[in-house]
């Protein structure tokens, strides 16, 4: 099997069926649809079991308690079968060209992630803005082992090619291998970016398309509405830090610039996520990670005036 595609579901029966609807309706057959409902309190775990007993062989229901998004993304990993791994939110959709173009680019170039450009669309299911990660008037982009590590600083840190786990494919073999999972928001911020960050250490190439492939929907209840900027700079100082013991066990290139990295990462967390706080609770957050363990190795972040080296 070549796809396995994973929906973590929890109360979304509005825009669940078009969800659905939009992966059975693809020209490549061969995928499987691993349904994961995560305690739902709606119709969304019914409307799932009624969309598997219509699409039965293709379409796995994973019924649990409701552990949050990670929680359920880990519960379709265990189950998963295919070679590459695709990650719907349910409130979501994808292109019916969706694995034929996929597939196109795999034909060409021998890459280990794979992704693709957005768009929006409203509660409506109108067709919103586009989203451009790799321009679609100059073509596809590649990018080799030698520009990994810069790529992941300049690029994937600062949010100019989205971080988001439904933006990308996933070989399957390197997942287990490396027993890379989704690790609870509690703990860290941005359980997107610390999965594909984890990955990108075992990876020797990725491939951009140009293709517009993925719809997504910001809804009033969307987690992108819902971020504490509380704990924010802490949770990203968790994040990093889990990174950077993965960087050393594995001895990878980031490692050497990490402190890079994370200075790009954070810089642009207080400078776009963060511009709505106060100086005084800017610095609160700053002072929560100056003396962790790797807090002023990394980070001498000089933006609107608060630094490390206090």
């Amino acid at each position: 099997m070549e796809y396995s595609v994973i929906i973590p579901i929890y109360n979304t029966e509005a825009y669940l069926k078009e969800c659905l609807n939009s992966v059975a309706h693809q020209s490549f057959k061969d995928y499987e649809i691993i349904l994961v409902d995560d305690g739902s309190k709606d119709h969304s775990g019914i409307i799932c079991d009624a969309f598997a007993k219509e699409y039965e062989g293709l379409c796995t229901v994973i019924h649990k308690e409701n552990g949050g998004l990670s929680s359920a993304r880990n519960a379709g990993l265990d189950v998963a079968k295919g070679k590459w791994i695709v990650f719907v939110d349910s409130d979501d959709m994808i292109s019916d060209k969706f694995f034929e173009k996929l597939e196109d680019a795999k034909s060409e170039y021998d890459a280990q992630l794979y992704s693709y450009n957005i768009r929006r669309i409203d509660i409506n299911g109108n067709i919103g803005e586009k989203i451009i990660y790799t321009n679609e008037n100059t073509g596809h982009r590649f990018i080799n082992a030698q520009d990994l590590s810069c790529y992941i600083s300049t690029r994937l840190s600062v949010y100019k090619d989205g971080w988001e786990a439904w933006g990308r494919i996933y070989k399957k073999s390197i997942i287990d291998e490396y027993k890379i999972r989704f690790v609870d928001t509690k703990k860290v911020f941005a359980e997107d970016l610390c999965f594909t960050l984890e990955y990108m250490l075992h990876v020797r190439a990725v491939f951009q398309l140009c293709d517009m492939l993925y719809f997504y929907r910001i809804t009033p209840g969307s987690l992108v509405n819902r971020i504490s900027q509380e704990t924010m700079l802490l949770k990203l100082y968790n994040l990093g830090e889990y990174i950077y013991e993965k960087c050393k066990l594995y001895n990878k290139p980031l490692n050497k610039d990490f402190k890079s990295f994370f200075e790009s990462l954070i810089g642009f967390h207080i400078e776009y996520k963060l511009k709505n706080l106060s100086d005084k609770d800017l610095d609160k957050q700053l002072d929560s990670i100056r003396n962790t363990k790797y807090g002023k190795k990394w980070a001498n972040v000089h933006i609107r005036g608060n630094n490390f080296d206090k």
